[in-house]
């Protein structure tokens, strides 16, 4: 709250995540937030606080974090950089998002070691981003987080109602605890019981941690949303990006995109700032 008060701060940038942001919600002041829009910047944990912006109506994004980003071991990867300068430092719609084809890393990095600081972490290859479902174009504004931050958000006052999410583009990510797939699945039955998955446009899924569970995730996405709800034509994308591997595309929260089936394209139709 004080940065959002400070007129000199012109983005809030979340350091590290973890598991504590739900706390805050009783010391939020939404007025505050609203006269005093800005850049807010992070992930996982930091889902909480981007629910926090969209109910005060301001544009919030997903994306990199400063020991995970900016802090990368040998320097920042280019297509970090160049994500971070298209979403931030631009008022054009981004467009198109291209996958990176130099590869992921998801390799735990000891950032208090001076010696490590110039050896850059290991990256892996990329098999590229699964288009599971759907045919044709479709569009819709995002909205999503880290799926197991989400669960704490649930029946708080900054859970949307369920007319916020229609003809939403739903986007998900797992933490590094390398959720169970059961427990993907119980959480993913609760939304079409409640009847989140009804009301969508579309899904997008961040490449697991380690690439654990990947298939595994895969499968339940289309067992849930194929066989047990008949939403054939839900539009879903998987292994992309952004979450709790590096580097990341940064997600403008509440803006239009677009996913285009039949060309595998997925595309971001306005910017998330002035």
């Amino acid at each position: 709250m004080d940065a959002f008060r400070d007129p000199s701060i012109k983005a809030i940038i979340s350091n590290i995540d973890g598991e504590d942001s739900i706390r805050i919600l009783p010391y939020i002041d939404l007025d505050i937030i609203r006269a005093n829009p800005k850049i807010l910047l992070g992930f996982s944990d930091s889902t909480v606080t981007h629910f926090i912006c969209y109910r005060a109506g301001i544009t919030s994004f997903y994306g990199t974090s400063i020991l995970t980003g900016f802090a990368e071991n040998g320097g920042m990867h280019r297509y970090q950089i160049d994500d971070l300068k298209r979403m931030l430092f631009s008022a054009e719609a981004p467009g198109v998002i291209t996958p990176n084809k130099d590869g992921w890393t998801s390799e735990r990095s000891v950032w208090e070691d001076p010696a490590v600081q110039h050896i850059p972490r290991k990256l892996q290859a990329s098999s590229g981003w699964k288009f599971l479902q759907g045919s044709g174009k479709v569009q819709g504004r995002l909205i999503g987080g880290c799926i197991d931050v989400l669960e704490f958000l649930k029946d708080t006052d900054y859970w949307p109602v369920k007319e916020e999410w229609k003809d939403t583009v739903l986007f998900l990510e797992t933490s590094e605890d390398k959720m169970l797939p059961e427990n993907f699945r119980w959480i993913l039955r609760n939304y079409a019981a409640s009847g989140i998955l009804r009301s969508l446009k579309g899904i997008i899924m961040g490449r697991p941690y380690d690439y654990t569970h990947t298939e595994e995730y895969n499968r339940i996405l289309l067992k849930i949303v194929r066989e047990e709800e008949g939403l054939t034509d839900l539009a879903i994308i998987t292994e992309m990006d952004f979450g709790h591997t590096s580097p990341t595309f940064t997600i403008p929260m509440g803006v239009m995109a677009e996913i285009d089936m039949d060309r595998r394209t997925f595309s971001m139709l306005e910017s998330g700032v002035e």
